[in-house]
């Protein structure tokens, strides 16, 4: 490094010529530009070559938790409610399998409930304000397995509503499990209304008892049903509003 005033050669530590005392001026931006150029060179290189989802993907919000879609029957019960008209119907495919509570909004109809060739359950439904009905029930409480078949007649509408399962002694026109439905024990069963069928079937499906059942049993001792439960059970009640089983 020379002096540009006299061309004595000077060293770059100092500030003035030692020879001609002419101050010496020390550029700094060769230096900076020396350590700023691989920092731009950086930033260009990311912009470039970055994929770019991720410059988006840092901008939009976490995305929100996705809720499973939860089956008919896992929803609340006092929500799951389906309206069938007239006609026949395939469980599994037209209404969805679980146990239920089968009322009608107006008239007198017929349900039959096939498992299998035979109906399992025959009832007539009709409406509460048809007080002086004998025959027809109002509710029709059971279960509906896969490949069962209803068919229903003269209604306009059946309500299906999901029954929620708890151990009761007052039972309606249906079927009820023991153990699950009803606690088992000795029992003593009358119903205040009507005359019907009480058929309770073993473990093995088979039928162990089946009576008839009449209002007349409130007064008359030997005309009330006496029976023991056993866990498993089936209790099948037909043409009875409500049978009341008294421990």
């Amino acid at each position: 490094m020379k002096c540009k005033h006299c061309k004595h050669p000077i060293i770059s530590a100092h500030n003035v010529c030692t020879r001609c005392g002419t101050p010496i001026h020390h550029s700094t931006h060769k230096g900076t530009w020396l350590w700023v150029i691989p920092i731009v060179f950086t930033f260009v290189m990311l912009g470039v070559f970055s994929p770019k989802t991720d410059s988006k993907a840092s901008s939009l919000p976490d995305s929100p938790k996705v809720t499973p879609i939860l089956y008919a029957q896992e929803k609340p019960m006092d929500t799951q409610e389906i309206i069938l008209s007239s006609g026949s119907y395939v469980v599994g495919s037209d209404i969805q399998p679980g146990r239920y509570i089968m009322t009608t909004h107006s008239g007198t109809g017929s349900i039959y409930i096939y498992k299998g060739q035979y109906p399992y359950i025959s009832e007539l439904l009709t409406h509460p304000d048809n007080i002086d009905s004998t025959v027809a029930v109002t509710r029709i409480e059971t279960c509906l397995n896969a490949g069962d078949r209803i068919q229903i007649t003269d209604l306009s509408s059946v309500t299906c509503l999901l029954a929620p399962r708890f151990p009761k002694t007052t039972l309606s026109c249906g079927e009820h499990i023991v153990g699950i439905d009803v606690p088992p024990g000795d029992y003593t069963a009358i119903t205040s209304k009507g005359t019907g069928h009480l058929m309770i079937y073993d473990a093995t499906l088979s039928v162990r008892l089946s009576k008839v059942l009449t209002a007349h049993s409130l007064y008359d001792n030997d005309l009330q049903l006496k029976m023991s439960l056993t866990e498993g059970e089936i209790i099948k009640i037909g043409s009875l509003e409500s049978v009341n089983l008294i421990p």
